[in-house]
C-alpha cells in the first residue's frame, strides 16, 4: 500500500482505546491491511507501521471507551466519551510554536495526508525508535558530566523548566546534548515548561534512524 491507500480505510465512528489502553474495536482495520504491517496504539492514536513505507501512518482517536456501572442493568458497561481536545491538532500547533522558538529540530513533524471517506483525518510521521524499545546509546563523557551537573542544579532550583532534567532518560539527554548542544536543550526545556507539555514517558521520545535524539509524541493527554 502507498500513503494515499490509507485514506481508503473504513474507520468506525467510535474508534478509540479503552481506559486500560486496549483497542475495543480491535478488528476495525486489520482485515484491510497488508500482511507486512504491524500496529501500535496509545490513548489518543492508532499507528500503522508499513514496512514498505519510511513513515508510519497515524489515525487519531476522537474519544475513549470508559468503564462504568450501569444502574439500568446493574452491571459493568462501557461507553464512548469524546475527547475535549483533538490531539492531532494540538500536535500541529505545538510544532508550529517550536519552529518560532527555534527548537523544532528535535520534534518529529506530523504531516497531514488527508481524510478518509468518512471524514477521519490521517497523518504520516517519520519512523523512529522509542526509548522503551532501545538499549542505552553511546554518549561522550563530557555530555554525561553536563547532564549530571544540570540535574544537580535542577534539584536546587526546582523550576518548571529545570524539572525536565529528571523527566527524560539520562542517555537520551546526553545524546541530545551531543547532538544539539546544552544551550539548545535548556531552550527546549524552557519551551516545554512555557507550554506546560508533559507526558514524556519512554514511549513518546527516542531516536531517529540516523541516531539523533527526538520527541515524536508531544501532545500530552488530559484524561
Amino acid at each position: 500500500m502507498n500513503y494515499s491507500d490509507y485514506l481508503k480505510i473504513e474507520i468506525p465512528d467510535q474508534l478509540g482505546a479503552t481506559d486500560d489502553v486496549e483497542l475495543k474495536n480491535g478488528d476495525f482495520v486489520f482485515d484491510q491491511l497488508p500482511s507486512n504491517c504491524t500496529t501500535e496504539w496509545g490513548v489518543t492514536q492508532f499507528v500503522i507501521i508499513d514496512k514498505d513505507l519510511t513513515d508510519v501512518i497515524k489515525i487519531p482517536f476522537r474519544g475513549i471507551w470508559e468503564s462504568y456501572y450501569n444502574d439500568d442493568t446493574n452491571a459493568d458497561d462501557e461507553r464512548f466519551v469524546e475527547f475535549d481536545n483533538h490531539y492531532d491538532i494540538i500536535t500541529q500547533q505545538i510544532y508550529e510554536k517550536a519552529i518560532k522558538k527555534n527548537v523544532a529540530d528535535i520534534f518529529i513533524e506530523q504531516i497531514y495526508l488527508g481524510e478518509t471517506i468518512d471524514g477521519t483525518p490521517v497523518y504520516r510521521q517519520e519512523y523512529v525508535y522509542p526509548c522503551s524499545d532501545e538499549k542505552i546509546h553511546n554518549t561522550t563523557k563530557g555530555s554525561r558530566d553536563l547532564v549530571n551537573q544540570e540535574y544537580k542544579k535542577a534539584i536546587v532550583s526546582a523550576t518548571k523548566s529545570s524539572s525536565y532534567w529528571n523527566t527524560f532518560r539520562d542517555d537520551w539527554l546526553a545524546n541530545a546534548v551531543d547532538c544539539f548542544g546544552l544551550d539548545f536543550i535548556k531552550r527546549l526545556f524552557d519551551f516545554l515548561a512555557e507550554n506546560e507539555l508533559t507526558d514524556f514517558h519512554e514511549g513518546n521520545y527516542g531516536w531517529r534512524a540516523n541516531g539523533d535524539p527526538c520527541i515524536f509524541d508531544y501532545a500530552g493527554y488530559d484524561g
